[in-house]
């Protein structure tokens, strides 16, 4: 049997369990030879149907990971620019507590605008969520890099958390609306690639700049993620709530690059939405059958935040350097933002083979 007939008894195998499972796979070897070729050109038409699928919602996703790869280099900021403002005393001084609350703020605003981002993704819908978003971190970076006193950084520094707390929900519920099952694992991983390259970015950046032109860099790539933002697509989930059935359609036609399962796939969004808004609220949540899966997700986060892996991120360099490394600061700094990289990269390939409990204990030990 050649490799190609062994490829196609697999693929019609496969799809034959995932429907009526009436066609036994070890009776596919007796098909002809012509059979083959009929079937086998079939396979190079679906899978040329899937790299379509696959080619939209990747550069979907990509334009969204780049408003990741913008709330990380606001995230590590602070390691390369708080060692930067305590050796430059040509503007003006800024003392141990001050640097503190120049770190503590952007987490402590992010949490109300998180609760914000949620209430906005719905009411105005997760793309315009994600394009406002942008612009008080964008406004933000112009604040701290012309801040003429440390009451100005203070207030970029909100800004830069409300903003990403509002983008870290619309864009994970985005991204999510917008993939298909079969990629979503993958594509779900690029964001946290993306975010670990800007952390590297703003690292490496911060070993050769003063905190000004690096928190103007961060003003910079907001106005940039606002502009790349503008042509996503609306959520088609969104859309259907809202009762605008014909774009979802057009929508999921364009990511999809194909029509046989649009309808199939808008029908199915339709009875989900109506079930979340007809039996769904927040008591459903400690629902016996829910309780399990709440438990893990919030077990999930909280050992991943108290890991104490974000106070890292924030002052690594400050660590090194009154740890007395004999490496620089900086630079021990960028080995960090490396293997961050790295580990994320590793998991963004292997999720959706060996799936995610196996990728979360491993990587999590």
């Amino acid at each position: 049997m050649s490799w190609i007939g062994k490829i196609m008894s697999w693929q019609i195998s496969r799809e034959s369990e995932d429907t009526s499972n009436l066609v036994d796979s070890e009776n596919l070897g007796c098909l002809e030879s012509q059979d083959y070729v009929i079937e086998s050109n079939s396979v190079v038409m679906k899978e040329k149907k899937i790299s379509d699928i696959t080619l939209s919602q990747v550069l979907t996703a990509v334009v969204v990971s780049i408003g990741t790869f913008m709330m990380s280099y606001g995230l590590a900021y602070t390691s390369p620019a708080l060692i930067s403002m305590s050796e430059n005393s040509t503007y003006f001084p800024v003392t141990s507590e001050e640097a503190s609350w120049i770190g503590s703020l952007m987490p402590m605003l992010a949490l109300p605008g998180g609760f914000v981002g949620g209430s906005m993704i719905e009411k105005i819908g997760r793309k315009a969520t994600i394009e406002f978003s942008a612009v008080p971190f964008a406004t933000a970076g112009l604040l701290i890099a012309l801040a003429p006193r440390i009451e100005m950084i203070y207030l970029g520094r909100m800004l830069q958390g409300f903003s990403i707390g509002a983008l870290s929900v619309a864009i994970a519920i985005y991204l999510a609306e917008t993939t298909h099952n079969s990629v979503r694992g993958t594509l779900a991983m690029l964001p946290a690639v993306f975010g670990c390259l800007g952390i590297l970015l703003c690292y490496a950046l911060g070993t050769f700049i003063g905190w000004r032109p690096l928190s103007a860099v961060s003003s910079l790539l907001g106005f940039v993620f606002f502009i790349f933002a503008h042509f996503l697509p609306q959520s088609p989930h969104w859309l259907i709530t809202k009762g605008r059935r014909d774009e979802a359609y057009e929508v999921l036609t364009s990511l999809r690059r194909q029509r046989f399962n649009v309808h199939e796939e808008i029908m199915s969004i339709e009875i989900s939405t109506t079930v979340d808004r007809t039996s769904c609220n927040y008591g459903s949540l400690i629902e016996p059958r829910n309780v399990k899966s709440l438990g893990i997700c919030i077990l999930l986060m909280l050992f991943q935040q108290l890991c104490g892996i974000n106070a890292v991120i924030f002052y690594s360099a400050s660590i090194f350097k009154d740890a007395g490394s004999t490496l620089d600061e900086n630079v021990s700094s960028i080995i960090i933002g490396v293997v961050n990289l790295v580990s994320s990269t590793l998991a963004a390939v292997f999720i959706d083979r060996v799936g995610r409990p196996f990728v979360i204990s491993q990587w999590g030990d």
